[in-house]
């Protein structure tokens, strides 16, 4: 078996399906390598990754307390391929400043449902004023609770 050694990871995708991860590791000596693999096999390596001498595992925040519906279906009428949304159980954010310099946004993490993805940092802002946006202006159309 051949050694590389990799000094970064870049480009991670995740398949439209999310089955799969497909990144680029990047050496000193072989150049790039892209690789897929089953995103399964991310959630071991996050597992020896939690396990490493001295390592302090990225805290979950809080969990949304909103049940998992069955995913809904697409609006009548809207073509093949349409986006199919489900709400997540749980959800885990951490930040890799030391290493990649990303912020990890995971969906119901360590189950059958896990989808997760990489942000840059100015990514991971604009996805927090988009959200704090949307979720006042839903919040704004609700009907007040009766005291």
């Amino acid at each position: 078996m051949h050694t590389i050694t990799v000094t970064e990871i870049k480009d991670f995708l995740l398949s439209s399906d999310g089955t799969q991860a497909t990144f680029s590791l990047t050496t000193k000596y072989a150049g790039d390598i892209a690789v897929t693999i089953p995103v399964s096999a991310l959630s071991v390596l996050q597992v020896h990754n939690d396990r490493a001498p001295g390592r302090v595992p990225a805290s979950p925040a809080p969990a949304s307390a909103v049940p998992d519906p069955a995913p809904a279906q697409a609006a009548s009428g809207s073509p093949p391929g349409g986006i199919e949304l489900r709400m997540p159980k749980k959800f885990l954010l951490a930040a890799d400043a030391a290493n990649h310099g990303i912020v990890a946004l995971v969906f119901d993490p360590r189950t059958d449902k896990e989808v997760g993805y990489a942000l840059s940092p100015k990514s991971a802002k604009e996805l927090a004023v988009g959200l704090v946006k949307n979720a006042d202006a839903i919040l704004a159309h609700k009907p007040p609770k009766p005291n």
